[in-house]
């Protein structure tokens, strides 16, 4: 199973995240901060990270923008999770890099299988700079699909 990093600024969302990913058998690191998350994405022993929008310190697009400009852990999984839902705040995140976007609150269950997916999804590929290919892939269809914010 996955090495996880949880990092929420709420104690309870934390506990609400941890015991989910447990329960399903992956091992759970914890962040109150973005400044913390930044150091654990960029030196820890992870396979994936799931970051709060709004925490202190660095927001979690800005520690998915910092994560992806460096060359060694440019490819780790980031599962934004935050209540922030307009189309504007999706779209900065996936912008900065994050692979998914999951809106609060949000059932266990379907975080349990994006989660899921993308621990897969890493799994498979034979080759790290695979990962950035298929996201830069992903993100460009992702901008043909979106409408634009002048529409």
């Amino acid at each position: 199973m996955a090495r996880i990093l949880v990092a929420d600024d709420d104690p309870d969302m934390q506990l609400v995240l941890q015991v989910a990913l447990e329960s399903e058998g992956h091992t759970v690191a914890l962040a109150s901060n973005g400044t913390a998350a930044l150091e654990i994405c960029l030196h820890g022993e992870i396979d994936l990270a799931l970051l709060d929008v709004t925490m202190p310190g660095l927001k979690g697009h800005e520690v998915v923008s910092r994560v992806r400009a460096d060359a060694q852990r440019q490819g780790l999984p980031i599962l934004l999770v935050s209540a922030n839902s307009l189309l504007e705040d999706v779209d900065l995140g996936l912008a900065a890099g994050a692979d998914d976007y999951l809106t609060k609150p949000f059932n266990t269950f379907e975080l349990k299988r994006r989660v899921e997916r993308m621990v897969w999804l890493t799994q498979d590929l034979e080759k790290p700079d695979d990962r950035g290919r298929i996201r830069r892939t992903a993100q460009e269809t992702l901008a043909r699909l979106m409408p634009s914010k002048r529409d």
